[in-house]
């Protein structure tokens, strides 16, 4: 092969360690479903949101996550189903999934319930190899069908709700399967372990303060930890910041522009310590479809 093809490789195998973990999402508050199968339905109404994130902009090739997911109750909300579209890209490597959950609620009190959760995945993963310059076409090693596969997995979650606040752990990848038909080093699902959980504090009429925190284990990788901080104004602005650890900081807008649609927008700045290529910008779109009859009783804070 030629030298741009060895480099192109080189190039994919860096990032096929970051395709193996789950996208990480700065506004995770506000969309909890792709962490933790548990919170499927808890919503009053169909809820629908759809999140693009573009990562370490000054890199090229680098990352690109785009996400839409639907949950909705059913039978006077006991039960919880939903689902999920991602598209992951990275360099010449690409990740395509969809994942189904389903979740029970108990309810301990008019304000408190417990939920239990499960989940389906299903992962498409490939390599874009039409752009490779080969220096022969018959190089096995880049055979089109080496170059993508699937990996089914299932996944599970807990999670405790209070109306101002919440606890939740789950493994979103239960099982540890790999790709047969790519190097399995480089495509590889582990077993992913999820814990968060956040409260908000009244300070007064017009304001409160909302923390939240996210913890991430991954086998044979460092701890991932997200410490967030919000102020909300009047339930309407959602003014936050936020630390990534070993990775930088984040500044995080949120807008409830009526009962059923909500905007925000996140901007990571790495730190340079760190040495992340960039800045990255996410985006975030929440509608709930349909009315209830019942009236939510506070806003949505998560």
């Amino acid at each position: 092969m030629k030298y741009f093809t060895l480099i192109s490789f080189l190039f994919l195998y860096v990032f096929a360690a970051k395709a193996q973990q789950l996208p990480v999402f700065s506004q995770y508050l506000f969309n909890t479903l792709s962490i933790n199968p548990a919170y499927a339905g808890s919503h009053e109404r169909l809820s629908v949101t759809a999140i693009h994130r573009k990562q370490w902009t000054a890199l090229e090739g680098a990352p690109t996550t785009s996400t839409v997911a639907l949950h909705a109750p059913l039978k006077a909300r006991q039960h919880g189903v939903g689902m999920q579209l991602q598209q992951d890209n990275a360099g010449r490597l690409r990740q395509s999934s969809v994942q189904g959950y389903y979740a029970y609620t108990i309810s301990l009190s008019t304000k408190a319930s417990f939920s239990m959760g499960a989940s389906v995945n299903i992962t498409n993963y490939g390599i874009d190899d039409a752009s490779l310059n080969l220096q022969d076409d018959n190089d096995l090693a880049f055979d089109a069908d080496g170059l993508q596969g699937w990996l089914p997995n299932i996944g599970m979650g807990l999670l405790l709700r209070h109306d101002k606040s919440f606890l939740g752990m789950s493994l979103p990848l239960l099982l540890q399967v790999q790709g047969e038909e790519i190097t399995p080093t480089a495509l590889r699902q582990a077993r992913h372990y999820f814990f968060h959980a956040g409260h908000v504090f009244t300070l007064n009429n017009s304001w409160k303060m909302q923390p939240g925190l996210l913890y991430r284990w991954l086998q044979n990788a460092p701890a991932g930890l997200d410490l967030q901080h919000y102020f909300i104004w009047e339930d309407m602005l959602w003014l936050g910041a936020g630390y990534r650890l070993q990775q930088g900081m984040i500044g995080l807008v949120q807008a409830q522009i009526n009962e059923k649609l909500r905007i925000g927008y996140a901007y990571d700045q790495g730190m340079q310590e760190y040495r992340f290529p960039g800045n990255s910008h996410e985006l975030m779109l929440n509608y709930q479809l349909f009315n209830t009859p019942e009236k939510m009783v506070s806003p949505r804070y998560f």
